[in-house]
């Protein structure tokens, strides 16, 4: 492993880190409690783009546990979520246009929304009071987590271009 690799990976494991805290204490004191997003997508949306699969399914997974810790939600949970969708990232990379911002911010949205519709299935057998509320409030915490993922998205992009631009000057300098 490089020290490219290193850093970005030790950067996107702090990046998930402060993300964990601000979706479990600050978006709650902010009366975003129901519609809370949940940027971690912005991050593994990122992941494909710029380290080696093998190190990208540790972070997604390493992201999914410490959301599930932070969220004090069933353990695993988040952490298989955000490894099915970082692996359907990296085909879709392999296949179609990935550079739109807002198509990455759609994506955030709706990997939120497919994980969230997972969890309500999987409550099914227990009596869940007002499900069409819940429902709804998925839908606009995914919403949400497209519409605040775009400025995340935007500083991770530039983030990278940045450190891919530095790469190359420093590499034809030597």
């Amino acid at each position: 492993m490089s020290s490219r690799q290193l850093f970005l990976a030790i950067f996107y494991l702090v990046a998930g880190l402060f993300l964990s805290v601000l979706q479990s204490s600050v978006f709650p004191r902010l009366g975003f409690s129901n519609l809370s997003p949940d940027l971690h997508y912005a991050l593994i949306i990122s992941l494909p783009l710029t380290l080696p699969i093998w190190l990208g399914t540790i972070i997604a997974v390493s992201l999914g546990i410490i959301t599930d810790t932070f969220l004090l939600t069933s353990t695993g949970f988040h952490a298989v979520g955000f490894l099915c969708f970082y692996f359907i990232l990296v085909y879709m990379q392999q296949t179609i246009y990935f550079d739109h911002l807002l198509f990455k911010a759609f994506l955030a949205a709706l990997g939120y929304l497919s994980l969230f519709l997972l969890q309500q299935v999987s409550q099914v057998g227990e009596a869940v009071p007002h499900t069409h509320f819940r429902l709804l409030n998925g839908m606009g915490a995914a919403v949400a987590t497209g519409i605040f993922a775009i400025p995340l998205l935007h500083i991770l992009q530039t983030f990278n271009k940045g450190f891919a631009a530095h790469k190359t000057i420093t590499s034809s300098q030597s």
